[in-house]
């Protein structure tokens, strides 16, 4: 295989694209698909080396890892490394913690895997995790790991390599298919979803080598056999590719189910581009200027996105279209100088140790990332951070035993008790949105004599047999949930069950499966709990912020830019009514029919006619755009408590 500036080109157009969706996802809404073509590039070259030394008869697994170091391990070292060196002055406490924990993660190549478990409405905004790109290298280095050892087994064997890619290929693109909808994170991070754009790119470089291409068919299809067919055939080719990509970048966004059937946009127009080395677009990808690019991009996507995120963080906001071209060009900078100060080099040096050197020196980094992790993001290294991490801490953080085990409850990641050596007496039941009230109800029961239990799961309603909306809860919650209320149901101790969770996200008005089915699961879930003699409370859901309430306040240990403080801090009743309307005409309609039920509602009690806040007497009522802080929990536990006169009903 000898070297192609059109393949540079391709990744200038590749990197291009994943900049500026990163930068301005409104006007290229399909940019991440740069990543796909990356894909493909990767599997095109990295099966083309290793072909060829198979053939020769030279290959070599230390000289393949070795060239795979040098290449990859030194620019990620210094973005890591960065990345950290920045979040210990620019970072609050939780927001390091999961920085460092991504660094651990992404320095022993798994970093994708942690995003799919991360997945979910209840996690941070991917905007805010300053390593979340890492996750396309991760499946690269997992490819790097595989791929090696079975092209090798494939040849000792004698195995068809053709056959082996495409069935290799198929398996991973049916499993991209089915899992897109029910899975969707997992399509989008897993290698083997992502398996066929790179195992395309491995059939390319198998037919470049042999000459085994479908360029012959396509003649006879469409043109005579003349020299001349086989120059219009690239052209068209070409012409197809381009286009294909070019739709990819801008009419695939957010709402397409990616990968999916939308991936072949930019794997199959990289495939033909790249067949098609002799034609004009080719020779307009090998201009200077996006070879160079290309000859860049690598760095550059290392370190756009953590210096975009990392800005909005510390900003609490959407930073401005000129400040986000500042941040561009100097990633373009930092790319340029990693090149060529960093990397060139290395790859030229003949110092036997260097892979060595690279391996332990990305490895220390994440033992780093580790340590910070495993202390909670040092939360005393910055005295401003020390003193107001507890600005926007977790409710749930505050002192309870979490005391859910196989004896007593399987499945929920929510198990609070007031006090563990007694039994449960009041059920609170849901997902974060009830968790969050666990903290400012729990001394207020314990005072009335009650012990008060928390029981639930991350974006599970509960309610019985109702599923979740989206990949893994869709299975999940049923099972969590009837677990937990058939725990409630039989449990004689307890005599009162408070419900709430976060359904106005989800109750839009979209005739959606989830939608018909709510009002039933929870009709007839409060209709079971009052046939068990309980006492049922439903909380009303409360108004969402749609902004960083982080914006409010000056919490920040270190900001990039002067910011004003948001003012005022909160939203207008009139929107947060019209983001609650059909949640609320929903959940009405159900209590209508079940006079017996207690309804509490934190609208009238965080808003006043005309606005929402997020803040009370100069202290944070949220912690985020939709959960309540620890003062936040305690100010609307003072006003549920048991006694008070709250509820609507």
């Amino acid at each position: 295989m000898h070297y192609r500036a059109d393949v540079d080109g391709l990744r200038a157009i590749a990197v291009l694209a994943v900049v500026a969706f990163h930068a301005f996802p409104k006007a290229v809404t399909g940019g991440f698909v740069g990543v796909d073509v990356f894909f493909v590039v990767s599997g095109f070259l990295i099966t083309g080396l290793i072909l060829k030394g198979l053939e020769d008869g030279t290959f070599s697994f230390l000289d393949f890892y070795a060239r795979r170091a040098r290449r990859i391990f030194p620019a990620l070292a210094i973005v890591l490394a960065g990345s950290l060196a920045l979040g210990w002055f620019a970072l609050l406490a939780n927001e390091y913690e999961l920085l460092s924990k991504h660094a651990a993660a992404a320095a022993a190549f798994f970093v994708n895997t942690v995003f799919i478990r991360e997945a979910g409405y209840f996690d941070v905004s991917a905007e805010l995790k300053p390593l979340l790109h890492l996750w396309s290298l991760s499946v690269e280095e997992q490819f790097y790991l595989l791929w090696p050892l079975a092209l090798v087994l494939v040849f000792r064997n004698r195995f068809n390599v053709i056959t082996v890619i495409a069935v290799v290929s198929a398996l991973s693109f049916l499993f991209n298919v089915v899992q897109v909808h029910a899975y969707p994170d997992k399509a989008f991070f897993a290698l083997r979803s992502r398996l066929w754009e790179l195992g395309l790119g491995c059939l390319l470089a198998y037919q470049t080598r042999h000459g085994q291409t479908f360029d012959a068919v396509l003649r006879r299809l469409f043109f005579n056999q003349a020299e001349q067919s086989r120059v219009r055939l690239e052209e068209v080719k070409a012409s197809i590719g381009a286009l294909l990509i070019v739709c990819g970048i801008f009419f695939i966004d957010r709402k397409s189910a990616f990968p999916g059937y939308w991936a072949l946009l930019p794997v199959l127009g990289t495939y033909l581009v790249i067949s098609s080395e002799g034609a004009r677009v080719n020779r307009f990808l090998a201009r200077p200027g996006l070879v160079f690019v290309g000859l860049i991009s690598y760095p550059l996507y290392l370190w756009h996105w953590p210096l975009l995120s990392f800005l909005r963080i510390t900003e609490s906001g959407e930073p401005s279209a000129p400040v986000k071209l500042a941040v561009i060009a100097l990633s373009f900078l930092l790319a340029w100088l990693t090149y060529r100060l960093i990397e060139r080099p290395i790859r030229r040096s003949r110092f036997g140790l260097v892979p060595l050197s690279l391996g332990a020196s990305v490895a220390s980094i994440g033992l780093v990332g580790l340590l910070v992790f495993k202390h909670d993001g040092f939360p005393g290294r910055v005295e401003r951070v020390a003193v107001n991490a507890k600005v926007f801490e977790r409710p749930d953080s505050m002192a309870a035993t979490r005391d859910c085990n196989h004896e007593w409850l399987r499945y929920a990641n929510y198990c609070l008790r007031t006090d563990p050596a007694k039994a449960p007496t009041v059920a609170l039941l849901g997902d974060s949105h009830a968790n969050m009230y666990f903290s400012g109800l729990s001394p207020h029961y314990a005072r009335a004599g009650e012990n008060l239990v928390n029981l639930g799961k991350d974006g599970c309603a509960p309610f019985y047999d109702l599923q979740g909306q989206w990949g893994e809860l869709k299975l999940a919650c049923p099972v969590v949930v009837n677990d937990v209320l058939d725990f409630v149901v039989n449990r004689k101790s307890i005599k009162t069950v408070i419900l709430t969770s976060r359904s106005p996200y989800f109750l839009a008005p979209d005739g959606s499966e989830y939608t018909e089915n709510y009002p039933v699961a929870m009709r007839d879930t409060i209709a079971k709990l009052l046939k068990a003699g309980k006492q049922v409370t439903f909380i009303m859901d409360l108004p969402a912020l749609g902004f960083d309430p982080k914006s409010c306040v000056d919490v920040r240990p270190m900001r990039l830019l002067g910011r004003e403080l948001r003012r005022p801090c909160g939203v207008s009743r009139a929107q947060a009514e019209r983001d609650q309307a059909a949640y609320r005409r929903v959940v009405q309609a159900v209590l209508r029919g079940l006079p017996a039920v207690t309804v509490l509602d934190p609208v009238p009690v965080l808003c006043d006619r005309e606005f929402c806040s997020a803040m009370h007497g100069g202290r944070m009522l949220y912690r985020d755009q939709d959960h309540l802080s620890v003062y936040g929990s305690e100010f609307i536990g003072d006003r549920f408590a048991p006694g008070t006169k709250q509820a609507l009903r």
